[in-house]
């Protein structure tokens, strides 16, 4: 009986070690254009340590975005962090 609990926990560990290493890339080439990776009047936030100055991605439940960004899913199917344009206005001019 414990083997078999044993077994089951590992397969649940390097189960949740693939879904959380599988899914947390930032390096996601995809053809998604910038229009279209927020809903209009918001605005991608963009990596300011990367050269080219990438969005950044997110995962619901697994990677989180900075405030005042939220995690939203754009119409290529890639989530991206995202925020309104008014509240990144109010956000930066405190």
């Amino acid at each position: 009986m414990m083997d078999i609990l044993r077994l089951f926990l590992l397969i649940f560990i390097f189960f949740t070690h693939y879904l959380v290493f599988s899914n947390v890339k930032n390096n996601i080439k995809a053809d998604c254009p910038s229009s279209k990776m927020c809903p209009p009047g918001w605005s991608v936030q963009r990596d300011k340590l990367s050269k080219d100055k990438a969005a950044v991605t997110c995962e619901i439940g697994v990677k989180k975005c900075e405030k005042p960004y939220s995690c939203v899913s754009s119409y290529c199917g890639i989530k991206f962090c995202c925020a309104n344009d008014s509240k990144l206005s109010i956000f930066f001019c405190l």
